[in-house]
Order: structure tokens, then sequence, then C-alpha cells
């Protein structure tokens, strides 16, 4: 996102060249803000509305297939349950 010449990295995935690279080289032609990290790491320990705000993130994101990983992961869940879970939760039926 930009507003007026600050360009805002939101997110980098499976990118190349990596964001170092890129951030090094745009910033010859534009202002960048300095990095602010989110909380995305999943592998602790979550539960309720943490965890349930983190599986909305994914789904709303379109991500899916993390979303099921992490309703398998914390909740036990088998993939057809995590799938169904995360079809209720998208409103999907």
């Amino acid at each position: 996102m930009s507003s007026g010449n600050l360009l805002k990295v939101l997110r980098w995935n499976a990118i190349k060249p990596n964001i170092k690279k890129a951030l090094a080289y745009l910033s010859d032609y534009t202002q960048l803000e300095a990095e602010i990290k989110m909380k995305t790491d999943s592998s602790g320990k979550l539960e309720g509305k943490e965890l349930d705000d983190m599986i909305l993130n994914r789904i709303t994101k379109g991500d899916i297939m993390d979303a099921i990983h992490l309703a398998r992961q914390h909740y036990g869940y088998s993939t057809a349950e995590a799938k169904k879970f995360i079809e209720e939760m998208s409103g999907k039926k």
C-alpha cells in the first residue's frame, strides 16, 4: 500500500528476490517505514479467542490450507473435521 510517496510492505511470502533485497532496491526510489512485526507464529500454545482470531485471519486472507492446519494442530481435528470447522467459521456450508 502507499500513502503519498510512502510504501508499506504488508505481506511477502515465497516471492523472489527475498524481502531484504527488494527493500534495499526500493529504498533507492522511495522512503520506507520501519519494519513492523506481527504475531503470525502458530507453533506455540494457542487457545480460545486468540486461536480463533488467527484461524479467521487465515480464512480472510484466503489461506484455507493454513487455517485447516491450525485447526488440526490445535484442536486435534482430522482433516475432514478441520475442513468442516473452517467452512462453518467462514459461513460456507
